[in-house]
């Protein structure tokens, strides 16, 4: 592969690495926030306040640290936690706007659902951003996996013997 698009590759994986970051930290400092959760909080929220959030965000940090640790040292494995967690919480998050659609028929609460302003959707965002860090990992897990292949020096020795 190209070094250079091989370099730019990593790159964006770092960037993705610390912008994940930079956000879950402003994020669960929000969650954490009194003013934020005062009152009643209903259980599909239950996920962005409070302790989950806390749990979640000390989750993606790790997993994000985990990331940067795995593009440096061109681990596939180390790659794993991050897109584990992208996984679930986007599981989480569809199911909580299809449980919003299905017992409430709130659209304008949902994320993937929510067409009534265009101003104030999410879905154009949702609809770069999951394929931009898919694409981005299975770019990195495929760039380690061919240079891992190409370092090992295996030969194969033929030898005859006459009996």
């Amino acid at each position: 592969m190209d070094k250079t698009l091989r370099l730019l590759i990593k790159l964006h994986g770092y960037c993705t690495a610390a912008a994940c970051g930079a956000f879950v930290i402003w994020w669960t400092w929000f969650a954490l926030d009194p003013e934020q959760s005062v009152g009643f909080v209903k259980a599909y929220n239950i996920r962005y306040f409070g302790i989950p959030a806390v749990i979640f965000g000390v989750i993606w940090l790790l997993s994000c640290l985990l990331l940067m640790i795995g593009i440096f040292e061109e681990k596939q494995f180390l790659l794993c936690p991050f897109a584990s967690m992208f996984l679930i919480d986007f599981g989480i998050l569809l199911s909580r706007d299809v449980f919003l659609v299905v017992s409430e028929s709130a659209f304008d609460k949902t994320v993937f659902f929510n067409v009534s302003s265009l101003s104030r959707t999410h879905l154009p965002f949702v609809l770069f951003i999951v394929p931009n860090i898919a694409f981005s990992l299975l770019a990195l897990m495929r760039i380690f996996r061919h240079e891992s292949d190409s370092e090992m020096d295996v030969e194969f020795t033929v030898t005859s013997s006459k009996d």
